[in-house]
């Protein structure tokens, strides 16, 4: 099965989807939060070009769906038998 997590920028607010193991994040109140595409490009015009320094790439699959057996098995699965 494949997913993908659904939750809020921490940049703009808007509703992103994406793949949780590779999403760009920032830190809220000391939790890595996620961002989308546009918070990411303006994160890194901030921080990274502006000083003359690399941008941080975008992971390919940071949006696209992931497939984990773990998450979809569930705590569910112990409380069997």
């Amino acid at each position: 099965m494949f997913a993908l997590i659904t939750s809020e920028c921490a940049g703009c607010k808007k509703i992103i989807s994406y793949n949780p193991n590779h999403v760009p994040s920032i830190t809220v109140d000391g939790e890595r939060c996620p961002i989308c595409r546009s918070c990411h490009e303006e994160w890194n015009q901030i921080h990274r070009i502006r000083k003359n320094l690399e941008p941080l790439p975008l992971h390919p699959e940071a949006y696209e769906p992931f497939e984990d057996e773990k998450f979809f098995k569930g705590e569910n699965e112990n409380e069997k038998g």
